[in-house]
């Protein structure tokens, strides 16, 4: 009688502490149309997209969070109904891992699902360990990217504001406030491994890194880049020059670099230039 006194006393001061959630859910549903043509007044092809999206964070502890991220798309219209192999283009897998799959499937309608976030991230003093699916940016320009060497995307995706996630292994360094070292290796759906190292400073109040690594197993490859404020405005610029690994005596590097320049005027109205170099 007295165990249960014992514990029933428990249970009730256990009731009384709040208790602190260390998860959280959230995410979004969007609907888009498409409408495309060759000639204004030629047939128009219709198609539709209904996106939603799942955002799940757990802080297991002090140090250590879990975040997945999950992807559900809806397609419906005529290019559905007249490309069979669409379907099979949208569940293309990029990563390491086969996390994507086609949900159910008719003649004119499909719905596909990915993870692509899901990792484990680890901080303890100055480093930060990161593994599994994420998202590793290490571009400075808004539309081009040349140093993004894990998560390169097109900038007119406009539906896809987080963009994909790789499957990677990543380590940060943090020696102060304003540096860093960044490391990762990554694995492709064609087994290829992308390898760099990264240092990020800021100096003459520009942010500006380099790097260096190999590229999917054909090239290695050298870059820099910087971000900061020129006449009130921001300017932004980066460069990454490819050698092949197979010719890596002759010219057959390849120089990719962009540069861009952004304003915004008192009236909140934003002007933005960019320029891209591609050549040997």
């Amino acid at each position: 009688m007295v165990l249960f006194l014992f514990a029933s006393q428990i249970n009730i001061a256990q009731d009384n502490v709040p208790k602190q959630r260390t998860w959280t859910l959230n995410g979004y549903v969007k609907y888009m149309q498409t409408i495309s043509f060759q000639e204004i007044d030629k047939d128009w092809v219709t198609d539709n997209l209904l996106h939603n999206r799942l955002n799940f964070d757990w802080g297991i502890s002090n140090n250590l969070t879990f975040n997945a991220q999950m992807r559900n798309r809806i397609f419906y219209g005529e290019t559905v109904s007249g490309f069979p192999q669409y379907s099979e283009i949208i569940n293309q897998e990029n990563g390491y891992l086969d996390m994507s799959w086609i949900v159910f499937e008719g003649k004119s309608v499909f719905m596909q699902s990915t993870f692509d976030w899901m990792f484990l991230d680890y901080n303890i003093n100055k480093f930060q360990i990161t593994v599994g699916r994420q998202r590793i940016n290490w571009g400075q320009t808004f539309v081009w990217n040349p140093n993004d060497l894990f998560n390169s995307y097109s900038f007119f995706d406009f539906d896809y504001e987080e963009k994909p996630g790789s499957d990677a292994v990543r380590i940060q360094f943090y020696p102060s406030y304003s540096s860093k070292f960044d490391f990762v290796v990554k694995l492709d759906n064609n087994n290829k491994l992308t390898t760099a190292g990264l240092y990020r400073f800021n100096n003459w109040s520009y942010d500006i890194q380099f790097l260096a690594g190999y590229y999917t197993e054909t090239d290695y490859v050298l870059g820099t880049g910087f971000s900061g404020s020129l006449f009130k405005g921001g300017l932004r610029g980066e460069a990454s020059y490819f050698q092949p690994k197979d010719n890596f005596n002759d010219t057959t590097a390849t120089l990719v670099a962009s540069l861009g320049y952004d304003y915004t005027f008192t009236n909140s109205l934003l002007l933005q230039f960019e320029a891209l170099y591609n050549g040997y």
